[in-house]
């Protein structure tokens, strides 16, 4: 379960980690001239900040963002993730490989679909630990999205037009789905039913009478869309960062209120934010609200090593500022 968003009004792409356990991830920073243990795309290698589990010293991104402002992630896709066999053709990339490789050599969601075209993604996991695991992708740049599913038919890469991805069934389907509650509004209903009946809106929120309030993939990727067209930013310098957090508020899984397979809670352990005009990562966790950052231009890191930076922590309560003085009111 996770939800990925690209609000390209404001310039921020992010996500969701919605699972019932954690593999202890970090905020890490691959440096430019950071050498990879294998390499799958050929190009000028770029430096990239994200979240990511570190096995013996490698990053496996969960998301991320590059110098040139190239964002992406990897969300579950079970059921639908089809992967083939390794055979040792050079156009072949393993499926926990594909992100950073993408966000490692690419500027661009163009140059994205350049480089993934004719590639066989492989069911070759990174260890016994860590075997594959079914994924689809979704890239965003300033100007555009797209979502990428290793399907039964091959690879196929779709326009995302709505800036959202969840999980299965496939991205084709989340759209026809969606266009289900094309009726959905943030504005009081026009009695449409009965005009001359004296029906009149009981409430506020009418317009958006209907909408799922599950916690399932469909669902959820219905709330964020109408979500991110209707919510606005308000007034202030991080206005549209705090406009993309309440956002991923409306999708956001709160402990016991989903059980997985194993019996386990799940929730949301993390939610990121990536600006793609400064890049900078901005992120928040299930114990800590408070946002927090890691520029990735910061040039006291690290030029050659990986630089990670702690997660999850408690959470920071201030105290309110001085009681006003009364006099003036």
């Amino acid at each position: 379960m996770c939800t990925a968003i690209f609000d390209c009004m404001g310039g921020y792409f992010g996500r969701t980690l919605d699972l019932e356990y954690s593999l202890s991830e970090k905020v890490a920073v691959t440096p430019r001239h950071f050498l990879d243990r294998a390499v799958y795309f050929e190009g000028e290698r770029l430096s990239l900040v994200g979240c990511a589990a570190i096995r013996d010293g490698t990053a496996l991104y969960y998301d991320g963002l590059n110098e040139a402002g190239l964002s992406g992630a990897a969300l579950n896709f079970p059921g639908e993730a089809c992967y083939s066999d390794s055979t040792g053709s050079p156009h072949e990339i393993p499926s926990y490989a594909l992100l950073y490789e993408c966000l490692r050599v690419c500027r661009s969601v163009e140059d994205v679909k350049r480089v993934l075209s004719g590639r066989i993604i492989t069911n070759s996991g990174f260890s016994e630990e860590l075997p594959a695991t079914p994924l689809h992708f979704m890239f965003a740049d300033v100007d555009s999205a797209i979502t990428v599913e290793p399907l039964a038919e091959g690879l196929k890469i779709f326009e995302n037009t709505v800036g959202v991805m969840t999980n299965s069934p496939s991205f084709d389907f989340q759209l026809k789905n969606t266009a289900s509650y094309m009726h959905l509004s943030p504005s009081t209903p026009a009695n449409t039913l009965a005009p001359d009946k004296g029906l009149f809106p009981y409430s506020r929120g009418l317009g958006a009478f209907g909408m799922p309030g599950d916690y399932s993939s469909a669902s959820r990727f219905v709330r964020a869309t109408f979500a991110l067209s209707a919510t606005k930013p308000g007034c202030g310098k991080e206005a549209y960062l705090s406009r993309f957090f309440h956002i991923m508020d409306s999708v956001s899984v709160p402990l016991g209120c989903v059980v997985a397979e194993n019996g386990l809670d799940v929730s949301t352990l993390y939610t990121s934010a990536m600006d793609l005009n400064n890049k900078v990562y901005y992120f928040t966790t299930y114990g800590a609200r408070h946002i927090r950052k890691v520029e990735l231009l910061n040039t006291e890191l690290d030029p050659e090593r990986l630089s990670l930076f702690e997660m999850y922590s408690e959470e920071c309560i201030t105290d309110a500022p001085s009681a006003m003085d009364m006099s003036q009111f």
